[in-house]
């Protein structure tokens, strides 16, 4: 038997943070981004296309319902 499951795409728009000095776990980020040099970027994609020097930590930030 096939089982049937709902896809969601979270392709789109989403915010990316960088962290340099990988603050983000200690600082709680995973619970809310810091307001400060936030990024738009497109998703999929890679943050080179936005940021194309930066070797580092990032998070990425997107909100949506479930179905």
């Amino acid at each position: 038997m096939i089982e049937l499951r709902e896809k969601l795409n979270l392709g789109g728009s989403w915010t990316l943070v960088t962290d340099p000095e990988n603050r983000g776990i200690q600082e709680h980020w995973f619970e809310s981004p810091p307001q400060e040099e936030t990024i738009p970027v497109d998703v999929p994609a890679v943050w080179d296309l936005w940021i194309p020097d930066y070797d580092g930590v990032g998070w990425y930030y997107h909100s949506f319902e479930l179905p």
